[in-house]
């Protein structure tokens, strides 16, 4: 895998974000976002997180998964987004779906959120284990990857 090879077609990818195209839309998100760390701010910011926002509400659960990822992936290589993607990251839990698409949703959800703990801020840490302990105490998928998340956290 190498991204860098990429990086000299970003705006391409970054029109095919806004494809009426599901398939172009995912590879779009997707080479967006691991080219995250390569692109310098330049031209990878709040439109493309506005882009992955909207897909957290799309009813093409496929869209809403690779909105999630990405939000995650850009997160994790620019701090500078941490709180917003978060505070993203944490509405899916009240996006109207369907109970069984919403907790598979929740759980690629807790499955970021446990790759992003170690480099977030204290207030962004005390607010994400906040939200995995509510999780946590749900039923389900989602309910377990977010306990042991807790209990990985727990053990140090």
């Amino acid at each position: 895998h190498r991204p860098e090879w990429l990086v000299g077609e970003l705006d391409f990818f970054l029109a095919m974000l806004n494809s009426d195209e599901n398939i172009w839309k995912w590879a779009a998100m997707d080479v967006v976002g691991h080219l995250a760390g390569l692109d310098g701010g330049k031209k990878i910011g709040d439109g493309v997180i506005k882009v992955l926002t909207a897909g957290l509400h799309d009813e093409a659960m496929v869209t809403a998964a690779h909105g999630i990822d990405n939000l995650v992936r850009i997160a994790m290589m620019r701090t500078a987004f941490h709180s917003q993607a978060l505070a993203e990251l944490f509405r899916v839990e009240s996006i109207p779906r369907r109970a069984s698409c919403r907790e598979v949703l929740l759980g690629k959800v807790a499955d970021g959120l446990g790759r992003l703990l170690p480099s977030l801020s204290a207030v962004n840490h005390a607010a994400t284990l906040t939200f995995l302990n509510r999780l946590a105490r749900s039923d389900g998928r989602a309910g377990s990857k977010a306990a042991k998340i807790i209990r990985k956290l727990d053990r140090g």
